[in-house]
């Protein structure tokens, strides 16, 4: 399956107030559901994963020297057996939803499953290209949203439909697909992680 021609998306980003602040939306104007993948969870030293939709994930592309913030499915690495949580948004026909982020400065670069080299550093330094992206998996007659609670958050799962006999009512496809913005203008102060000098 391929993406969608059915969403409409709109990203504006400016600094404002001491914040990079990114506001989207997408316009379903399809016949079916399209699912976002933009709820992460962050990590908290009591709880655990908690659900949490202010989460974004942040890399330094260096083919494009731009800083790309993100929110979609973390890739995890081959060898985990227990990848983070991480769910979803529907957006039904007809349906517009919108979202505003604001991310304090100086941004943060934040990849989960990313190991921070023993001994790293934080610098600043100072981009002025920045784009958004954001993962989607689109609707289908086999999948739904599956409404649950989470640290006592209601969030939505991807679920397969079952039929009257037990078995799904047909094949799905749960392949993530990415919507992205414009290369936008503005000096945003980052913090990277620098690797540990060798003496």
């Amino acid at each position: 399956m391929q993406g969608n021609q059915y969403i409409r998306f709109h990203v504006d980003m400016a600094l404002e107030g001491g914040a990079l602040v990114i506001s989207y939306s997408v316009e379903n104007t399809g016949q079916v559901p399209v699912y976002l993948t933009n709820h992460a969870v962050r990590l908290d030293p009591d709880k655990g994963q908690v659900p949490d939709p202010s989460v974004v994930f942040v890399y330094v592309d260096p083919e494009r020297d731009a800083l790309h913030v993100t929110k979609r499915l973390p890739p995890p690495p081959e060898t985990l057996t227990d990848p983070l949580m991480h769910f979803i948004t529907p957006v039904s026909p007809g349906q517009t939803y919108t979202e505003r982020l604001v991310i304090p400065l100086p941004v943060r670069t934040y990849a989960p499953y990313q190991e921070v080299p023993r001994g790293a550093e934080l610098e600043q330094r100072s981009f002025s290209r920045v784009y958004f992206s954001l993962g989607y998996i689109n609707g289908q007659p086999g999948l739904r949203a599956s409404e649950g609670s989470c640290q006592g958050e209601k969030v939505y799962s991807l679920a397969p439909v079952i039929g009257q006999d037990g078995r799904p009512v047909a094949p799905i496809d749960t392949t993530e697909h990415y919507l992205y913005s414009r290369i936008q203008r503005l000096k945003v102060p980052v913090l990277i992680y620098k690797s540990p000098s060798r003496g």
